[in-house]
C-alpha cells in the first residue's frame, strides 16, 4: 500500500475535533475552549483494530501482515488523521481562512464530521446554549460542496484539455490498434481502418 488511508476530521471551531485526535491517537494537539485553537493541521496515526482472518484459521503464530501489525488475533491497520482548523459559514468564499483550511483537506480519502451536540458553541464556535447542532451539519456540509463546485469551475478550463488531450491521444492509440483484415488475391494483408493525417 503506498500510503495509510488520510481522514480529516471537519467541524467548526471549538466542536472538539483535536481532542478527538488525541483520544483516537498518541498527539498531543493544542486544545482549548475557544475560537482557532488550531490554525496549522495535525497530523497522527491511530490504529483501526479488527479481528485478523489468522484467528479464524489458528494460524496466530505463523502470521506477519505486511501492513499493520497482528497481535493475539487482532490486526492493527494505521490509519492517519487530519485535524483542521475549525470552519465557520461561508469558508468557502474565504470567511476565516477558510478556503486555506478547506484546502488542508484536499488530500483526505475520507472526512468526519466532529458535531457538538451540546448546544454550547454558535456556528462561529461562540459560547451559546440552545444552539441546534443539526445546523452545522447543513452549513458544513454545504461550504464544503461549495468549495468543490468552485474549485471545478475556477479549473474547469484546464481540466477539459487535459481531457481532450487524453482522449486524442488514446483515439490515436486507438486508430493505430484498429486494423481491418482482408482477402487480398487469397492471402490476408493487414490495412489501418483509418488514415492518420
Amino acid at each position: 500500500m503506498g500510503r495509510d488511508p488520510l481522514i480529516g476530521l471537519v467541524g467548526k471551531p471549538s466542536s472538539g475535533k483535536s481532542t478527538m485526535l488525541n483520544s483516537l491517537t498518541d498527539a498531543t494537539a493544542k486544545t482549548g475552549a475557544f475560537p482557532f485553537t488550531t490554525i496549522d493541521p495535525n497530523k497522527a496515526t491511530g490504529y483501526l483494530q479488527i479481528d485478523c482472518a489468522c484467528a479464524r484459521f489458528g494460524k496466530t503464530d505463523l502470521c506477519r501482515p505486511n501492513y499493520g501489525s497482528c497481535k493475539n488475533g487482532k490486526r492493527f491497520v494505521p490509519v492517519m488523521l487530519l485535524d483542521v482548523a475549525g470552519l465557520v459559514p461561508g469558508a468557502h468564499e474565504g470567511r476565516g481562512l477558510g478556503n486555506k483550511f478547506l484546502d488542508d483537506l484536499r488530500h483526505a480519502d475520507a472526512l468526519i464530521h466532529v458535531v457538538d451536540v451540546s448546544g454550547s458553541t454558535d456556528a462561529e464556535g461562540k459560547a451559546t446554549s440552545g444552539y441546534d447542532a443539526l445546523q452545522d451539519v447543513e452549513w458544513l456540509r454545504g461550504e464544503i460542496m461549495r468549495w468543490i463546485e468552485g474549485n471545478l469551475k475556477e479549473k474547469w478550463g484546464s481540466i477539459k484539455r487535459r481531457h481532450i488531450s487524453t482522449s486524442a491521444y488514446y483515439l490515436i492509440d486507438c486508430r493505430i490498434a484498429l486494423t481491418a483484415r482482408r482477402v487480398n488475391s487469397g492471402r490476408h494483408t493487414t490495412k489501418p481502418v483509418f488514415r492518420l493525417r
